[in-house]
């Protein structure tokens, strides 16, 4: 049985023959169009299945390497997490020290009998 499109096809054509059997057109020629039709809209059937198929492989794979991607992205992430943490870890100690030898000096420079 035909569905969709297909049917819409076969019920225009019939309206195509019905008119052309009223004119007297030989029932050979229409049954040999008959035919003809049918193997082309078959054909055309599996092709636009083959079609489908072959976009629903494409979008399978495109997934596949979307997911790895993903993957790809968070282990970036995570490694740059990792470099920024231990920067901000050393740019930490590094104003600790600094800090620690400022107070040093001040406290230096206040303790000094010339400073007065």
């Amino acid at each position: 049985m035909l569905m969709g499109p297909l049917l819409r096809i076969e019920w225009a054509f019939l309206l195509l023959v019905v008119p052309a059997l009223a004119f007297g057109q030989s029932t050979n020629t229409i049954t040999s169009t008959v035919t003809g039709t049918t193997t082309v809209l078959s054909d055309m059937k599996i092709e636009l299945k083959d079609d489908i198929t072959e976009v629903f492989r494409n979008i399978d794979r495109q997934e596949g390497r979307n997911r790895g991607n993903v993957e790809d992205v968070r282990q970036l992430i995570s490694a740059f997490e990792l470099r920024v943490d231990s920067k901000m870890t050393r740019l930490d100690e590094q104003i600790d020290t600094l800090e620690s030898k400022l107070d040093l000096r001040i406290k230096q420079a206040l303790e000094n009998p010339l400073s007065q």
